[in-house]
C-alpha cells in the first residue's frame, strides 16, 4: 500500500498584456535542486484555498486577494482549482492546485521566503508558457503532473 500525503500548489498564470502568452512562476528548491510551483503540505484544519494562498505569500511575498480590494494585494482575474494525484516513489501525493490568473502591467516582484523561518528556495523564475519545456532544469514530480494537467486545460483566453 502506498503512503499518502496532501499538498497545495499555486500556478501563478500572469498576463502582462492582453493576448500575450502567460508567464508562470517557478521556485528553485535548496534541498534537492528542483524547480516547482509555490505550495506545500496541507494543514487539514484549514480550507485548501486558504492554505494555498498562505504558501504563496510565505514563499514569494505575493499576496492575492480573493475577496476584493485590500491594500498591497494582487486581485486575480480568475481563480480555478484542479486536483491531481502523482506518485513519487512509494508516496501518493494528492494536490489541490489553484490556478490564479493575473492581468497586470508588469510581473509581480518576488521576495523569496518572506514568511518563513527557514529558507526553502534560493531562486525564482518567471517563464513564458511556451518556453517551459525548453527550460533546461529539473522539475519535481508534482510540478510535472501539474504542468501536464495545465496543458490539457489550456491557458486562460483573454
Amino acid at each position: 500500500m502506498l503512503a499518502e500525503t496532501e499538498r497545495t500548489a499555486v500556478v501563478l498564470e500572469t498576463f502582462v498584456d492582453k493576448g500575450a502568452d502567460p508567464h508562470l512562476l517557478f521556485l528553485h528548491t535548496i534541498d534537492n535542486g528542483w524547480w516547482e510551483f509555490p505550495g506545500g503540505s496541507r494543514d487539514a484544519n484549514r480550507p485548501t484555498k486558504t492554505e494555498a494562498m498562505r504558501e504563496l505569500l510565505e514563499e514569494t511575498g505575493i499576496s492575492v486577494s480573493l475577496s476584493g480590494t485590500r491594500g498591497g494585494e494582487v486581485i486575480p482575474h480568475k481563480v480555478s482549482r484542479v486536483t491531481i494525484s502523482t506518485h513519487s516513489g512509494d508516496l501518493l501525493i494528492k494536490s489541490s492546485v489553484y490556478i490564479v490568473t493575473l492581468v497586470t502591467t508588469q510581473l509581480p516582484m518576488v521576495i523569496l521566503n518572506s514568511g518563513l523561518t527557514e529558507q526553502e528556495h534560493d531562486a525564482s523564475e518567471w517563464i513564458k508558457f511556451d518556453d517551459v519545456f525548453s527550460f533546461d532544469q529539473k522539475f519535481s514530480d508534482v510540478t510535472v503532473g501539474i504542468l501536464r494537467r495545465y496543458l490539457r486545460r489550456g491557458t486562460t483566453a483573454l
